[in-house]
């Protein structure tokens, strides 16, 4: 009877021990996925930004980073990113590919 009783309870806790670590590896993947192409679009941001800096002349760009643009700049970007986490991270249709 103990050597039934512990193969049901192994079976339920390897059950639940699978279900669990698919949870986590899905929720890790889409993680990176998605903290790798907000890193390259940021990059790509920066990279537009600082090419269209080039052409200016010295004393604009001095008065530009006397008024603190690029942390204004910083600063919306975060919003509109915490924005996007906010509305998206939380949609039903996450929790579906997450929870199964």
């Amino acid at each position: 009877m103990p050597a039934l009783l512990a193969s049901i309870f192994w079976g339920a806790f390897m059950l639940i021990l699978r279900s669990v670590v698919l949870r986590v590896l899905v929720s890790l993947g889409i993680s990176a996925v998605t903290f790798i192409g907000v890193n390259q679009s940021m990059k790509w941001i920066i990279d537009r930004g600082l090419q269209s800096l080039n052409g200016l002349p010295a004393d604009l760009v001095s008065l530009i980073a006397f008024l603190k643009v690029g942390v204004c700049i910083s600063m919306l970007m975060s919003a509109i990113t915490m924005r996007m986490l906010l509305k998206f991270g939380s949609s039903d249709k996450v929790k579906k590919m997450v929870m199964g």
